[in-house]
């Protein structure tokens, strides 16, 4: 009973530790200037490093909504989680802070996500962490957030002007990079991802085209560890669930060869 007691208390002292390693700020993104008056902010959640070299935003799947407040200090998301790895000065090879995008409203279907107000939310985030950090700015979008990156360096010059490079995570089948794109992308995926819409095989065949398309680097990165679990499209491989370590490295060690001022 003893031996048993003493397993919990460090098991919940790993939890205690680990919430504590995690905690994050909000930051409060003013909606578009094209947006109606009364648009709700996008709210991101920051994890940050000292003397960043590299921003990296990340969109997240599903909906798009995790619900932040302006005093939450962290999510369990697992895509966050995934990324806060980046922040861990004995992880990640380059200083990188990690900004989560927080839809204030559901994004569903997927299609809403080449939609005006989601693109025009995604312009002001990058805009405001690039002018916030002065530093280059990676967009990675997971899962139904491929195609929000995707679309948005798909619209304009402009915006692919505003970015370092693009990842795609556990992507959706339905993305495409058109002719025209000229920035470092990775594709990142597992190679047993049991969701119908992001299958594996997708994945690589998207990478082909996009390689065809993208007169920069183009990149595919394979996670192989982890465990499946719950529903295929919100858990387990397709998450990353137990390898969130690896898929982060896979990234880290993309942004840093991608990336001039990640020395």
């Amino acid at each position: 009973m003893a031996k048993h007691s003493a397993i919990s208390a460090l098991f919940l002292l790993g939890c205690i530790q680990t919430t504590l390693a995690g905690a994050a700020q909000v930051f409060v993104v003013d909606p578009p200037q094209k947006g109606a008056a009364d648009a709700p902010p996008t709210m991101t959640l920051l994890y940050g490093v000292n003397d960043p070299q590299v921003t990296l935003v990340a969109i997240p799947g599903g909906e798009g909504r995790i619900g932040l407040k302006e005093t939450s200090t962290g999510t369990r998301n697992p895509t966050a989680l995934m990324l806060s790895n980046l922040t861990r000065a004995d992880f990640a090879t380059s200083r990188i802070n990690v900004a989560i995008f927080d839809s204030p409203r559901d994004i569903y279907p997927y299609n809403l996500r080449r939609g005006a107000d989601h693109q025009d939310r995604i312009d002001s985030v990058v805009r405001y962490y690039k002018t916030k950090f002065n530093k280059p700015v990676f967009l990675l979008g997971h899962s139904w957030g491929s195609v929000s990156v995707t679309e948005f360096i798909n619209r304009s010059p402009e915006n692919r002007g505003l970015l370092a490079g693009v990842i795609t995570s556990a992507s959706l089948y339905e993305i495409e990079i058109k002719d025209g794109v000229n920035m470092p992308v990775l594709f990142l995926h597992h190679e047993q991802d049991d969701c119908r819409e992001t299958q594996y095989g997708y994945a690589q065949k998207n990478f082909e085209k996009a390689k065809a398309a993208n007169k920069a680097v183009t990149e595919f990165a394979t996670v192989k560890g982890g465990d499946q679990r719950g529903a295929p499209c919100r858990d387990g491989r397709h998450m990353f669930f137990g390898a969130h370590e690896e898929a982060a490295k896979l990234i880290d060690q993309f942004i840093k060869r991608n990336s001039v001022t990640a020395e």
